[in-house]
């Protein structure tokens, strides 16, 4: 049995332990991990040796040539060839062979590390393999928190909690998931066209117009990169961050950062045609047989990658999210089908009409004579069939559209929507906009390859540019805490430094009018929307420091302490912000109705003395704790005394 020594040793570097503890969480046990590790090695080897030997060894033209009464299958192979072999391919079977000792060390250093953790949750948890198949990761949290407070066998100043557990976990992707919805680590044309003039060819009126081709599609190879240029970067091998982003130069960290970039864009540029060959032919060997048991998979659709990074929420584990996506998949296609293309409509009625009666008239002969039945015949019955069965997938069946409905429905699982979705999700621009979140699965697979070509450009020309926001971001957003280190401010779920009042967060109106603080939020309530998120996956959790005094004050977050349902505090979230939109629009028009009302030539009283509130753009946000309904009508104004109501209704008069 695990004795506490034991347990001490283990838990020394917290972060990678709860990393590993949540990993072999997932794999469901040590030996589906291990076994699922040496499975994709095998995968591996045999793809890569299948295809160089398959493109050494067969002889195409005998392939072209080959006749059934002339000549027998092991014609085709000459193995001979192996003497002689392309020097591409020997270069990639070097390639794999470094690779292939990588992944080796690294099986054997999991194999001796993840015993540790079975025996972490075998005598220590008491949870067995099999019962990791049922149990929910909130249980193993509370089992964590209980040892801990117990048995002090962590590292750490006070008791560690689901949250601080999350954190821990997350404290890489927090940090990702704030940059991509601040849009400081974005993809698109327009900032490399400004440093580099030459690119303006590429991004021009007609790109943007006919081909949208405005930013670089996010891929597994330009999202691997990125990855490898920040984590490394700015994390240690503890995963913390290292304390010279804060105490460093920014023009020092931002031209390092910089030079990283362009490193991966040559180590890219040289193995990219490697890589590229892998990539086709992997997922011609991985997705071709789906796409041949299943045609009407061609016509499926799928979040897109960089969708994955904006629906996602701080302290989301991973099988959290994909819960929550799967969920919304359904939604989304509804919404999909509430715009139906007619003529790609018409089309594929006729395709399968026309279709369908070779079929039909093939199998009606073979009935009367089964010699008909010819291997031409066969395989024409299985293309027209291929072809009836993707045809079927652009046919829509008639009913009822609300599109708004099913956006309001979309949002509320994605948490996700921008200001003017809601109100025009009937419009074509709307429709195009969530199509490239929600694209189909063979765009997303052609995605994946042209990425591996526009990766070199990507590091070379899209990403420098950011590379002072980014560094600025990682000093400006990253908050110490005792115990923890260096963490994203947005996943502490501070309210009164990050919070949004127009998503419910309390905030000081002379805070409100400082930039700064604007600078330190979220878009679209991402922390308020998360914090619900998280209370909802953990109701055992307990909030701690500024959260807990949020949690004991009516003023701040009303909503988000009550009993409503995750889905109806979203809808109240969003009804909020569209609430102060709307007022914050009225009182720019009432300012500009007093300023044309106090002109010398009108009789009215003078109010430039008045003291009234500030209605500048940084207008602080009203107190929201008495808002019950999106009734407008009812919406009062903070700070405004009496006279200021008389003012307004002698300003609407």
């Amino acid at each position: 049995m695990l004795n506490t020594h034991t347990v001490m040793i283990l838990v020394q570097k917290t972060d990678t332990f709860l990393i590993k503890v949540y990993k072999y969480y997932m794999a469901k046990g040590y030996w589906p991990m291990i076994v699922s590790e040496i499975m994709s090695l095998a995968t591996l080897s045999f793809f890569v040796l299948f295809t160089v030997i398959a493109f050494t060894c067969i002889d195409f033209s005998a392939v072209l040539a080959f006749r059934e009464d002339q000549h027998q299958v092991p014609d085709i192979f000459d193995w001979h060839r192996m003497k002689t072999m392309n020097p591409f391919f020997i270069v990639c079977l070097a390639i794999f062979s470094v690779f292939f000792g990588y992944k080796i060390i690294q099986l054997f250093h999991h194999v001796t590390g993840y015993w540790s953790i079975r025996n972490f949750y075998r005598y220590t948890l008491k949870i067995r393999e099999f019962e990791l198949r049922t149990v929910p990761w909130n249980q193993i949290v509370q089992k964590i928190q209980k040892l801990q407070f117990e048995d002090q066998i962590f590292q750490t100043l006070t008791p560690m909690d689901a949250h601080e557990i999350a954190n821990r976990i997350m404290r890489k992707d927090n940090y990702l998931i704030a940059l991509i919805n601040k849009d400081i680590l974005n993809f698109r044309i327009q900032y490399a066209a400004a440093e580099h003039p030459w690119l303006g060819w590429i991004y021009n009126d007609w790109a943007r117009q006919y081909l949208r081709f405005d930013c670089i599609s996010l891929s597994k190879a330009i999202e691997w990169n990125i990855g490898y240029c920040l984590v490394n970067y700015f994390f240690d091998e503890n995963m913390h961050v290292k304390p010279r982003v804060k105490s460093e130069h920014l023009q020092t960290l931002t031209a390092s950062l910089r030079m990283r970039f362009r490193i991966m864009a040559v180590v890219n540029l040289c193995l990219m045609p490697f890589i590229l060959v892998y990539v086709i032919l992997y997922m011609v060997f991985k997705h071709g047989e789906q796409f041949y048991k299943d045609p009407q998979r061609l016509g499926s659709r799928n979040w897109s990658r960089l969708a994955r990074w904006k629906f996602r929420e701080f302290n989301e584990l991973p099988h959290v999210f994909d819960s929550r996506l799967k969920q919304a998949e359904d939604l989304a296609r509804d919404y999909v089908n509430q715009f139906p293309s007619k003529y790609l409509d018409i089309f594929s009625k006729f395709l399968v009409f026309v279709l369908s009666s070779f079929v039909i008239t093939m199998l009606f002969m073979g009935l009367f004579n089964a010699q008909l039945f010819t291997k031409d015949v066969v395989w024409w019955i299985t293309m027209c069939g291929t072809a009836i069965a993707v045809s079927r997938v652009f046919i829509t069946d008639p009913s009822p559209r609300h599109p708004h409905e099913t956006m309001k429905q979309v949002a509320r699982v994605i948490h996700y929507i921008p200001p003017d979705w809601e109100q025009n999700a009937h419009r074509r621009v709307i429709f195009r906009r969530f199509l490239r979140l929600f694209e189909y699965r063979l765009i997303t697979l052609l995605k994946e390859i042209l990425g591996v070509m526009l990766a070199p450009f990507m590091l070379w020309y899209i990403l420098p540019p950011n590379a002072m926001e980014i560094v600025q971001f990682f000093k400006d957003c990253s908050t110490s805490q005792p115990g923890l280190g260096l963490l994203c401010e947005f996943a502490m779920f501070d309210f009164t430094q990050n919070g949004d009042p127009l998503y419910g967060s309390y905030v000081d109106p002379k805070d409100d009018n400082n930039n700064n603080i604007n600078h330190h939020r979220c878009k679209q309530g991402k922390m308020e929307k998360s914090f619900v998120n998280f209370q909802s996956e953990h109701p055992d959790w307990t909030p701690r420091g500024s959260l807990a005094l949020l949690s004991d004050s009516q003023q701040p977050n009303e909503l988000l302490y009550n009993n409503d349902t995750p889905r109806d505090i979203y809808r109240k979230l969003e009804e909020r912000a569209a609430a102060a939109a709307a007022q914050k629009q009225h009182y720019h028009s009432l300012d500009s109705l007093d300023g044309s009302n106090n002109s010398p030539n009108h009789s009215s009283p003078n109010h430039s003395n008045h003291s009234s509130p500030n209605y500048s753009p940084n207008y602080s946000s009203p107190n929201y704790s008495n808002y019950s309904s999106p009734n407008y009508s009812n919406y009062s104004s903070p700070n405004c005394s009496s006279d200021d109501g008389e003012r307004d209704l002698l300003l609407s008069v």
